[in-house]
């Protein structure tokens, strides 16, 4: 029921619907997802064909005239983000090494340039073996994600690059590359408010990793410094995206700060955040070392 499940024809805007037509179709995909968190996995044939529908899929070109039905649909056409869930969760993990070739990694970077919105960017270091030549486009696809205009987009490009470490450490994988760490540092000096708390614990685990090099550790202390005085509650606009995520991102420099502290890396920019986080107003600063993940 779950894993041998028609994909295309549950993301199909054909056929009378309605609205809980809709519902039940989406709620097959995220029961899909909901089976990574257990023991149950498609086979090797399922998980290849879901694959497969998955990176294939586009949402509809033109528009339809009926606004009240498009309206309806539009969650249908907004379906990458949980897609690129089943891709990350379910799909890619579940193939076996041989199905993991080159032309599925090449179809999956075409899904990943044409349907913007999902986190599938972080299946990419899964195709690593695939093909030698691939290995810089792979390389391209992680970095563009984490430039990407979207939380899930960044997201995905974040744990691409943390799934790569992970593989490179047990020897599943080339060597981690330095243009990755240094992408997520030129996000945070860039200051993009779209996925900076997912860069920031990216760059913390790369470095907690050893995976940062000793002239970048100085980059991302004098940066965390300037973040002590732009992160500041009363320099955020009440109604801004940022005041949504200031605590949360606030935390994260904590992290990072003792992160380096731990490589090494001590300066006045770090014990600052150290420093401060003991009498943050908000708990998820104040505990932020006793809650790292």
């Amino acid at each position: 029921y779950l894993f041998d499940c028609d994909i295309v024809e549950i993301l199909s805007p054909s056929g009378a619907l309605s609205s809980r037509d809709i519902e039940n179709r989406l709620n097959h995909l995220q029961a899909i997802t909901a089976t990574a968190q257990g023991p149950l996995r498609p086979t090797a044939d399922q998980a290849a064909r879901m694959f497969d529908t998955i990176v294939r899929w586009r949402p509809p070109a033109s528009a339809l005239s009926d606004a009240i039905r498009a309206e309806l649909l539009r969650p249908l056409y907004e379906s990458a983000r949980t897609l690129g869930e089943v891709l990350r969760t379910v799909a890619t993990p579940s193939l076996q090494s041989s199905d993991r070739t080159s032309q599925r990694a090449g179809a999956l970077l075409a899904f990943l340039y044409e349907v913007p919105g999902s986190t599938a960017a972080a299946v990419l270091p899964h195709f690593l073996g695939a093909d030698d030549d691939l290995r810089a486009k792979i390389v391209g696809g992680i970095q563009q994600a984490i430039s990407a205009r979207t939380d899930e987009e960044v997201g995905g490009g974040v744990m691409a690059g943390e799934e790569w470490s992970a593989r490179a450490a047990r020897g599943a994988s080339p060597p981690f590359p330095p243009r990755l760490a240094d992408r997520l540092i030129s996000a945070i000096e860039s200051r993009r408010e779209i996925g900076m708390r997912l860069v920031l614990r990216g760059l913390r685990r790369l470095i907690a990793a050893g995976l940062v090099e000793d002239s970048d550790r100085l980059r991302v202390s004098r940066m965390l410094g300037e973040l002590l005085v732009e992160q500041q509650y009363e320099r955020i606009d009440l109604d801004s995206r940022e005041a949504v995520s200031v605590s949360l991102v606030r935390a994260e420099c904590v992290r990072l700060a003792r992160a380096l502290e731990d490589a090494g890396t001590r300066g006045p920019d770090g014990t600052g955040w150290l420093n401060a986080a003991p009498s943050d107003p908000l708990p998820e600063v104040r505990f932020a070392l006793a809650a790292e993940d």
